[in-house]
């Protein structure tokens, strides 16, 4: 007479009792508990490309040995890194690299102010959104607006750009702002860079950010400073 039931074996009913269970616990795990992934940002020049302002000299920029070097005199132009074909749901930056002298930003100005805009570092992420260009809006936008709308995947829109940025002064840290000569970008102070030679920062975001795209800005324009700065690695936790 046999011992197995219509329904199975023991074990067999045990093991899909158990995988039951699992996939029960699984569905129980909250998205945001579950396995992070890190992506290395590629540091390639035919990755990145340069925005350049009419009225104001470009950066020098160079791209080798897996990371890129930007020579700033007096000058302004982002570096922007699309990630249009691939979203990422992000939820944390991390950067490092080497900076050789400091923005000049005098002792009575405040750093971002009118006449003291200029930051060694801005890292700025191009957020997923609903807003887009009408026609007449396209015919009458800066370009960098125009590029940046471009960054949205088809038929998307774009919210705005979130700037990390380092600054001069611990007062400062933690600081907020909408940028007040546009609606298309927020910032937030996160890292004291106060003096030269190397810099490492990471910095995790409230909650996940659908992202099109890192802008990548260092200037001098404002404040007539002279620096370069290398960029050795930077990541996206998403």
């Amino acid at each position: 007479m046999k011992s197995d039931s219509v329904l199975g074996s023991a074990p067999d009913i045990a093991r899909g009792v158990l995988s039951g269970l699992a996939c029960v616990v699984m569905c129980l795990v909250p998205l945001d508990a579950r396995a992070e992934e890190v992506y290395p940002v590629p540091l390639q020049a035919e990755r990145w490309h340069s925005l350049q302002f009419s009225s104001i000299p470009a950066n020098e920029v160079a791209f080798a040995d897996g990371g890129v070097v930007v020579t700033v005199r007096q000058s302004a132009s982002p570096l922007i890194f699309p990630l249009t074909d691939n979203p990422l749901n992000v939820k944390a930056v991390s950067v490092s690299g080497a900076v050789d002298r400091l923005v000049n930003i005098a002792a009575a100005e405040t750093q971002g102010a009118e006449g003291a805009d200029d930051f060694n570092l801005k890292l700025g992420l191009v957020f997923l959104g609903e807003r887009t260009l009408s026609w007449y809006q396209a015919a009458i936008a800066a370009d960098w607006v125009k590029q940046m709308f471009d960054l949205a995947p088809k038929d998307q829109g774009i919210d705005h750009i979130f700037f990390l940025n380092a600054v001069l002064s611990p007062s400062l840290l933690d600081k907020r702002r909408d940028h007040p000569s546009t609606e298309y970008i927020k910032e937030r102070n996160v890292w004291l860079l106060d003096r030269t030679g190397a810099f490492s920062y990471t910095h995790t975001l409230p909650e996940p950010k659908p992202t099109v795209a890192l802008w990548l800005s260092v200037d001098g324009d404002d404040t007539g400073s002279e620096y370069t700065i290398t960029i050795d690695e930077i990541t996206l936790t998403h």
